[in-house]
């Protein structure tokens, strides 16, 4: 093997081992779209065809064919502040991202529902430019993952309906580093599965209980570095999700949601990068999270209603040693308002807004000490068509 492959090897390894690539980020706003509740009553809604992600048992209580288009925007805010210089600060590293999503439920019979969603699951889209301390470790960075969720429900009885479907990610990666000399580009197929349940206790009260398994993804691509270039495979975890949710129309027109759940981030205890022959890894040693949400729909009209919601996020991770700037965690607070509209008795119009506060992590590892300060603005449009 050429001399210059060795140098090559070793430059790229000790760069990825000192900072860590491609944590994997599930953002829930991205395709569930009760997102104007901040995720109160995820599991137990049946509003619509995006019921064929959110539960595939909620799709038996849907009596008509649905077919639903989500087109939206996140504009994410990402900022580095260093501990002992401001020439090594950032600027936002984070940017506008528009995605979309589309769902349909279509009933078989009066047991059988079956559905299908293609929907952006998660991603993000960082660029710190080539000032900053961590300008070694990672310049900029992109990573999208979509999912195709085919799924079946099926009616046990009038009060519970179960569900199951099956996940097919689709991620693509690219990050430059080592002051924009290196560069990344890697795609992987993952696969996986989601099932569900629903207990309607009355005519107003229903219960519902989601879990999505975990999606692991191997990267594989090519390492640009050096007027050189190698194959290499990154390890990428979205973490297991249980999920829940309640719905409660006490009085009307009044509904009170709520969610509750974990998620299994403790299985992320390190990425992985391979580099021909070499491994490295690179420790994360994140902490499984809970997540509590609720939220409430008022009906102003028989056309117009209002929803609102509050959401809390645990942590992952608290020691600033095991930080990265691919993915600066901490608990997160959810404030979301939304307002569906009935334009007829087929179409109906949803809007929605919610403000995520990522908090404020610290960091100190490598080049980096500082803290970051993070947060998130969702802004969306859906529109459900039943037939």
């Amino acid at each position: 093997m050429a001399p210059g492959y060795f140098r090559y090897c070793a430059v790229a390894c000790a760069v990825i081992s000192q900072y860590g690539f491609a944590a994997g980020t599930l953002v829930s706003e991205m395709s569930h779209l009760n997102v104007g509740t901040a995720g109160a009553g995820t599991a137990a809604l049946a509003q619509g065809a995006s019921t064929a992600y959110a539960n595939p048992a909620a799709m038996g209580l849907l009596k008509e064919k649905h077919f639903a288009l989500n087109l939206a925007t996140m504009a994410l805010d990402i900022q580095y502040s260093d501990n002992r210089n401001e020439l090594m600060d950032s600027d936002n590293a984070g940017g506008v991202q528009p995605y979309g999503s589309i769902y349909s439920v279509t009933p078989l019979s009066d047991r059988y529902a079956l559905g299908i969603a293609l929907t952006a699951t998660g991603g993000s889209g960082l660029d710190y430019g080539n000032e900053y301390a961590g300008r070694l470790g990672l310049n900029d960075l992109s990573l999208s993952v979509m999912q195709l969720n085919p799924s079946l429900s099926y009616r046990l009885n009038e009060k519970w309906h179960i569900g199951l479907g099956v996940q097919i990610d689709r991620a693509q990666f690219e990050q430059r580093f080592l002051a924009n000399q290196a560069e990344i580009e890697s795609s992987s197929y993952a696969f996986g599965y989601n099932i569900g349940a629903t207990y309607q206790i009355d005519k107003a009260h229903r219960l519902g209980v989601t879990y999505r398994s975990k999606m692991e993804h191997q990267l594989d691509g090519k390492l640009s570095l050096l007027n050189q270039e190698g194959e290499t495979s990154i390890g990428l975890l979205n973490a297991a999700r249980m999920e829940v949710s309640g719905l409660h129309q006490w009085v009307e027109p009044f509904a009170l949601l709520w969610s509750i759940g974990q998620e299994y981030w403790s299985e992320n205890e390190a990425t992985v990068i391979e580099f021909g022959h070499r491994t490295v890894t690179k420790a994360r040693q994140f902490d499984d999270v809970w997540f509590a949400s609720l939220g409430g729909q008022v009906a102003l009209s028989d056309k117009l209603s209002l929803e609102m919601g509050v959401g809390y996020v645990s942590s992952p991770l608290d020691d600033p040693s095991l930080q990265s700037s691919d993915v600066p965690v901490d608990s997160q607070m959810k404030y979301s308002v939304g307002a569906q509209y009935r334009l007829s008795r087929t179409t109906h119009l949803k809007g929605y807004y919610s403000y995520v506060d990522y908090g404020s992590p610290q960091i100190d590892k490598g080049l980096m000490n500082g803290s970051f300060d993070n947060h998130n603005q969702f802004f969306g449009v859906e529109i459900d068509y039943k037939f």
